[in-house]
C-alpha cells in the first residue's frame, strides 16, 4: 500500500517522522560541523569570492527561518509554557543572547518596523527634532 498521508500543513512530516524544517536544521548542522576544521588556504580567490556571496546569502535565509520559526513561537506562548514572562525572554535565555535580540523579531506586540541594534540605535531612526517635516 502506498503512503496514505495526505499531503498537508497538518501533516508535514519526512521520513524520520519530523516537521521538514527540523529535519534540514539538523542536516545543515552536521553539514557544517564535518568542515569546522578544514582549512581554507588551498581555496582558490575566485571560490572564495564565491563562497562569500554565497554565505551572505544563507545567512540571510537561516535569518528569515530563525524569525519565521520565532514567530511559531510567540504564537504557541512557549514561552509562557516555560515559565518565561514572554516568547522573546524565553528565546533570549534559551540562546544565551540578551533580550532586546530576540524582541526585535518575536513579538507580535512589537512593530515589526523597529529594531534596536547592539549599540542601542533604533532603526529606522526617528526624525530629530531640528528636522521638520513640511
Amino acid at each position: 500500500m502506498p503512503d496514505a498521508r495526505i499531503p498537508c500543513m497538518a501533516t508535514a512530516s519526512d521520513d524520520t517522522g519530523q516537521h521538514p524544517v527540523t529535519s534540514a536544521i539538523a542536516a545543515v548542522s552536521h553539514q557544517l560541523r564535518k568542515f569546522a576544521d578544514l582549512p581554507l588556504w588551498t581555496l582558490p580567490a575566485a571560490e572564495t569570492d564565491a563562497n562569500l556571496t554565497a554565505l551572505a546569502a544563507l545567512r540571510h535565509q537561516i535569518t528569515e527561518l530563525e524569525l519565521r520559526v520565532a514567530h511559531q513561537a510567540d504564537r504557541l506562548d512557549l514561552g509562557a509554557a516555560a515559565g518565561a514572562a514572554d516568547t522573546s525572554s524565553y528565546w533570549a535565555n534559551q540562546t544565551r543572547q540578551t533580550k532586546r535580540t530576540p524582541n526585535a523579531g518575536c513579538s507580535s506586540r512589537t512593530p515589526w518596523t523597529t529594531t534596536t541594534n547592539r549599540s542601542g540605535t533604533r532603526w529606522p531612526p526617528a526624525p530629530s527634532p531640528t528636522t521638520r517635516r513640511r
